[in-house]
């Protein structure tokens, strides 16, 4: 437990990763006091966090002087950011809430703009001599099509996504061997595949932002919850992702996976990310890990570690503050196996 108490701000109380992080940080350290905040009034985060308070979203002009002002009136020691889109306007700000005596727990900006960029992450990786997968980046249809053709389409599967997003938002696969009469009996209606002629009518008729068009890898995907603070990396958790619902994984196995950490390893060189972030992966044909995304924040179903005897979120929490504790990195009950399932709340 924490010396003294400490205000949390958790923004993003309506993300689908809320409720487990709130939850991990309420049942063992009662030193935090947690108010939550989102742009909906009502949320996950209003029900189960003891203070609620409602911000503008990360477009609005004036989010960082609502958010600093809520910070300075409920005298918020600690901000953690659990939405994407905030992460780089909150890097920006640091030292304006800092002086306020508030610290936010989000990575370095020149960091930020880069692993959210796709496209540049890939990029910078490549040159470092880190695999990456079989890439290009379209800024027009007819780069599109050229990568699609450079990549082997139709004969290979492809997919595309814009550089700049988050979650499953855009991403498309094209495979043409797919049974569409399957796919409408036997699966949920998912918008992950499209056909070749609706990817050119979508890119044609707007203003098209930069698209990373990639190989798609066939194998097992797994999400990495990484904590490194003061230079040192603490924990590197690779988690299989076995069943997920729109992109949100519901079950899955924390796995000792050598191969995936040391691949990790080597993206963390490239970029040395502080504080609790992820890594997705997904396994080649060969069965050799190549990245999807960097995440830089704290994950949704980073809460399936306490299972594993790991508590990430407390601890990322814990070593922010300025603290003569000393903190304690308990090992990994590797193998452990994780469902989340629906749980009804009431206002």
């Amino acid at each position: 437990m924490l010396e003294k108490p400490i205000n949390l701000l958790i923004t993003g109380g309506g993300a689908p990763g809320a409720y487990g992080i709130i939850k991990a940080l309420l049942s063992v350290d009662k030193n935090i006091n947690i108010t939550a905040a989102d742009m909906k009034a009502e949320c996950i985060g209003k029900i189960i966090a003891p203070d609620f308070v409602q911000i503008p979203p990360a477009n609005a002009s004036h989010f960082i002087d609502e958010v600093l002002a809520i910070c300075k009136e409920k005298s918020i020691d600690v901000i953690l950011p659990l939405v994407t889109r905030e992460l780089e306007l909150f890097s920006r700000a640091k030292d304006l809430f800092e002086s306020a005596g508030t610290k936010i727990l989000v990575a370095d900006y020149d960091l930020l703009r880069v692993v959210n960029n796709k496209g540049e992450l890939y990029s910078q990786l490549e040159r470092k001599g880190v695999s990456v997968p079989k890439f290009g980046i379209a800024s027009n249809v007819d780069e599109f099509v050229k990568i699609s053709k450079d990549l082997n389409y139709p004969k290979e599967i492809i997919c595309f996504k814009p550089c700049n997003s988050n979650g499953k938002r855009g991403f498309r696969i094209l495979d043409t061997k797919k049974d569409k009469f399957e796919l409408w009996l036997n699966q949920k209606p998912d918008n992950s595949y499209i056909n070749w002629n609706d990817s050119l009518n979508i890119l044609t008729n707007r203003d098209c932002p930069s698209i990373l068009v990639s190989e798609y890898m066939p194998g097992k995907e797994y999400t990495v919850d990484v904590f490194r603070s003061k230079g040192k990396t603490h924990y590197i958790i690779p988690r299989l992702r076995s069943k997920m619902i729109g992109g949100i994984s519901v079950e899955g196995t924390i796995e000792n996976n050598q191969k995936i950490i040391n691949y990790c390893k080597e993206i963390i060189e490239v970029f040395p990310i502080e504080g609790l972030f992820g890594i997705q992966v997904k396994l080649t044909e060969n069965k050799e890990p190549l990245i999807l995304e960097i995440n830089p924040r704290v994950q949704g179903t980073t809460v399936a570690c306490i299972g594993a005897g790991v508590n990430l979120s407390l601890l990322f929490v814990r070593d922010a503050i300025d603290s003569k504790e000393e903190i304690k990195f308990p090992d990994v009950q590797w193998d452990t196996k994780f469902i989340r399932h629906w749980e009804e709340k009431f206002l």
